[in-house]
């Protein structure tokens, strides 16, 4: 459980054991394990999933990250529509939302900024 915390947070953290046993505790719920259970090939979005998004799309992606393979980021770069925004913070793991929320929300507010002012200009989409 420590190992992993250390992947999804992309470097060892002062409080990792306490992270890991609750996240030990939390993997034991039974609405986690029903979810992990029936996930699927099938539950997963397809390119063409992906490619239909027509709203404002912004994914955030560690570049710390070790939980998922970068070939993961990839199939969403390479799928995704042109419009969406891919935020990769340096330093951060699996989850940069945990790891610096403050700076993840400043990032999510300046991209929702961006997508009212590209609404409010004449000729955009």
């Amino acid at each position: 459980a420590v190992a992993f915390v250390d992947r999804v947070l992309g470097r060892r953290r002062s409080l990792r054991h306490v992270i890991a046993w609750g996240g030990r505790q939390r993997m034991r719920h039974p609405t986690v394990r029903g979810l992990l259970e029936s996930a699927s090939p099938e539950s997963l979005l397809s390119r063409e999933d992906l490619a239909g998004l027509s709203m404002p799309v912004w994914l955030s992606w560690g570049r710390r990250d070790g939980v998922l393979p970068r070939e993961h980021l990839d199939f969403f770069r390479e799928n995704l529509p042109a419009h969406a925004v891919v935020h990769e913070p340096d330093n951060h793991g699996h989850s940069p939302y945990l790891e610096d929320a403050r700076g993840v929300g400043r990032a999510i507010v300046d991209f929702l900024a961006e997508v009212d002012r590209a609404r409010l200009t004449p000729g955009s989409r």
